[in-house]
């Protein structure tokens, strides 16, 4: 499956990217559902993708939160390494 997303840099083919994805839990009064997920951002370089890692597992994260909430609860925070194809 082939999705597209924004990105502030131009990768070449063949080159390496670091997307972080927050995994998270939520529900109600009556149900939880665990492994949720949210795209943070797809970043050029593995440094600036752990930057942000660091950033969300020590609260300094700015931005919209999903994990944030009553009945919501970080999980983990992911950096997946792909490759750009064509």
């Amino acid at each position: 499956m082939k999705e597209e997303f924004e990105i502030d840099f131009d990768p070449k083919v063949g080159s390496d990217i670091y997307v972080v994805i927050v995994r998270y839990g939520t529900g109600c009064t009556f149900s939880h559902c665990d492994g949720c997920w949210q795209k943070i951002g797809i970043y050029k370089t593995s440094k600036e993708a752990y930057k942000v890692k660091k950033s969300i597992n020590n609260g300094k994260y700015v931005g919209y939160k999903n994990w944030e909430g009553y009945f919501e609860s970080l999980q983990d925070v992911e950096i997946h390494t792909m490759t750009v194809e064509e």
